[in-house]
């Protein structure tokens, strides 16, 4: 008995002793309120000492809900009475920059975080949920917790403390199209205020207390609001009446004002901006980003993702100048949902993204609408070694407006390549053009592109080390996709290369095409891209470089003229293109229409434009083979048939290709031998070439054979 209570006295004694520290203030979701040393925003936690005395913090330790079992032990430092030890909870667990970063991060909905002394809990915090940039903590009498939207990091509390956050209130009916009426309702443990305008409510703003029936079209913005708690966030809805579409549809909120604000908006020319195109300083070339809410409907109706996320601007001269501006969609902590997760794009198996972008088509807007994205969907269905982004083409409404048809597309960048590849953000390196740095550090690439233009790579022994280091399938198909399309706004621009930090190869990423397909005059079907190689300036890129010198071993040069064959007899060819093309316009047809109300110009321009593009890709074929065998020495094109027998006996591997469908036909050179065969032991191959000896005839050579022997 008197042992228990001896040990009852000691644990009373140091729990006293420990509440000298206490958990001063926290935040679970930092957006603008400080940065750690690697410029990110990360939560953070501020203890207090209210004794008299200094404290060792070695003998603390910070855990959360998800970090019970590993309790985060404080540094060696010892702080004095009455102030403040600032530390980010960042999941880095060490000393960066003087400040120390535990081995976990917050929570934002129903979390804790524990203080320990000598692994007995001495004090701790919890909340519900938590909003962007505000703090819980104590007032500055240390006895009351309190919420704070005025944080006070490295202060006395001193700021309006609230007893609580209002929960979101829970709406009826989603975001959707309709016919007749609605009626919605929307239920709350707050009152419920609303706008119809899409500015944020205030309690002078409509209250909400019955079912609302309507029958025209309509937006609201709904906010519980209550006296000393912080409202909760807005749920915005959008509901269009008497419309259709066969496309998915984004329907995009936010306050007015983070678009069309003289002083801000992201969509306006603003106040600062150049008096010359492409009038830098203009609001929409601002970096700044905004919350937002969109709710995004599949063509059949069906919400795939409903809630908050971030916005900017996006792309580059011409994009931005646009009249229908391209926006930079965010998901992370700062906006609510760390990432959409939804199957976005039919060609692609990735459900998870951060990063998405409405894209007004660039260059190609109001023309054919569509270039680039149509490029990527055939080369994401014939499955090139290249990496690429997904398309969408979305019907959008902004604030309840039509908005127009954009084209919904994946940023290409780290986020890109984690969801693509499942590689960490953080843990890859990628270029820009020839030695521009995104992330990691360009120095093995520049080592290899010293190796390769000082060593003759015709020896194996100098090829096989660039092979160890660049991907060359993938740099294969990428040359010869931006060569075939005449991508006259390539290399000096629109070129990224990546690679997992610290292993594997550089692989080449494509995207941008809007230059191609016609959509230049001066980039006609003969545009030769050998000679764009050799134009000033051009001659010391890397890249071109690097693969020029990689075409003088002969391994190579073989594989990279077949493949060429292959791709320009397949995924390139006007019969794939045209394919693809006649999906693509059905999809739009019905939808441009209203697209062309909102933004000008009509479906007979439309059609012209498109008419454009199938005859140069005809025409493109010709040119682009003539421009191979004139630079490398290919000698004459032949036509190859193929067919088997007996009649759907079996498959045939050409090269790179997997054949299936008989007959089939070819253009291919007669100085690069062909790799031909197939797994069927009885089955007859007949080949057919039409060799051109000549401009005056041909000579025509079936060949019969059993390649089992």
């Amino acid at each position: 008995m008197r042992s228990s209570l001896i040990s009852i006295l000691l644990l009373i004694h140091f729990i006293n002793q420990a509440q000298n520290l206490i958990l001063n203030e926290v935040c679970a979701i930092n957006d603008q309120l400080i940065l750690d040393a690697k410029r990110e925003s990360s939560d953070w936690i501020e203890l207090k000492n209210i004794s008299s005395n200094d404290i060792n913090l070695s003998e603390y330790s910070v855990f959360n809900t998800q970090s019970k079992e590993a309790p985060w032990t404080l540094p060696e430092i010892k702080i004095e009475p009455d102030s403040l030890y600032f530390l980010f909870a960042s999941k880095s667990a060490g000393i960066l920059n003087d400040t120390a970063h535990t081995n976990f991060s917050l929570e934002r909905y129903n979390d804790t975080i524990w203080l320990a002394h000598n692994n007995i809990v001495v004090d701790s915090l919890y909340w519900v949920e938590f909003q962007k940039d505000i703090s819980i903590g104590r007032t500055i009498d240390n006895e009351t917790v309190n919420y704070f939207m005025k944080p006070t990091l490295g202060k006395p509390n001193s700021s309006t403390g609230y007893l609580g956050i209002c929960s979101d209130p829970k709406i009826s009916i989603n975001s959707q199209f309709f016919t007749d009426s609605l009626k919605l309702s929307v239920m709350a443990k707050y009152p419920i205020h609303y706008t119809t305008n899409l500015y944020s409510p205030s309690t002078s703003s409509n209250s909400y207390s019955e079912p609302i029936l309507f029958d025209n079209s309509a937006t609201f913005a709904f906010q519980c609001i209550k006296p000393e708690y912080i409202p909760s966030n807005i749920i915005y809805r959008t509901y269009i009446k008497g419309e259709s579409t066969n496309l998915p549809t984004a329907f995009f909120h936010t306050n007015p004002d983070n678009l069309f604000s003289e002083s801000y908006g992201l969509f306006m020319i603003g106040n600062n901006a150049d008096t010359d195109y492409p009038y830098y300083g203009a609001n929409y070339w601002s970096d700044e980003s905004f919350p937002a809410a969109i709710d995004l409907l599949s063509a059949d109706n069906k919400i795939q993702f409903s809630g908050s996320v971030g916005f900017k601007m996006h792309g580059g001269t011409s994009a931005r100048n646009k009249a229908q501006k391209p926006i930079r969609l965010i998901w992370n902590e700062r906006y609510g949902n760390s990432k959409l997760k939804a199957k976005i794009f039919a060609t692609k198996d990735v459900d998870k993204f951060k990063r998405l972008v409405l894209r007004n088509s660039g260059g190609d807007f109001n023309n054919t609408h569509f270039r680039d994205g149509i490029l990527h969907q055939i080369m994401l269905k014939d499955k090139l070694d290249i990496e690429l982004s997904g398309y969408t083409p979305i019907n959008t409404f902004i604030n309840g407006k039509p908005w127009g048809i954009y084209n919904i597309r994946e940023k290409v960048g780290k986020h890109y390549l984690e969801s693509n590849f499942n590689h960490h953000r953080d843990s890859v390196d990628i270029i820009e053009e020839s030695y521009s740095i995104v992330q990691g550090d360009t120095l093995q690439h520049y080592n290899l592109f010293q190796f390769a233009v000082n060593n003759d790579l015709s020896e194996e022994s100098n090829f096989n080390h660039i092979d160890s280091f660049i991907d060359l399938h993938n740099l294969t198909d990428y040359f010869c996709a931006e060569i075939i399309l005449a991508n006259a706004d390539w290399p000096y621009n629109n070129l990224k290369i990546w690679k997992p930090r610290n292993k594997g190869k550089w692989r080449y990423i494509l995207y941008d095409l809007d230059a191609s397909l016609a959509k230049f005059s001066w980039v006609g079907s003969d545009y030769n891209m050998w000679e764009r190689f050799r134009i000033p300036g051009f001659q010391s890129d890397a890249h071109v470089n690097v693969f020029l010198e990689l075409l003088k071993n002969q391994s190579f040069r073989k594989y990279f003229i077949n493949r060429y064959a292959d791709l320009a007899n397949t995924t390139f060819s006007e019969k794939r293109y045209l394919v693809e093309q006649k999906k693509t316009v059905d999809i739009l047809s019905t939808t441009m229409t209203n697209h062309f109300k909102v933004w000008g110009s009509n479906q007979g321009n439309w059609e012209m434009h498109i008419a454009k593009t199938a005859p140069w890709v005809k025409e493109r074929e010709t040119f682009h083979r003539n421009h191979l065998q004139e630079e490398l020495n290919t000698g004459n094109q032949y036509n190859l048939e193929l067919n088997i027998y007996p009649e759907n006996s079996g498959s045939i591997k050409l090269n790179t290709l997997s054949l299936s469908s008989f007959p089939w036909d070819g253009v291919y050179f007669n100085k690069n031998a062909i790799d031909i065969k197939t797994k069927e032991k009885q089955t007859m191959i007949s080949l057919l070439e039409f060799l051109k000896i000549n401009k005056e005839g041909a000579v025509n050579k079936e060949i019969q054979i059993k390649l089992n022997e």
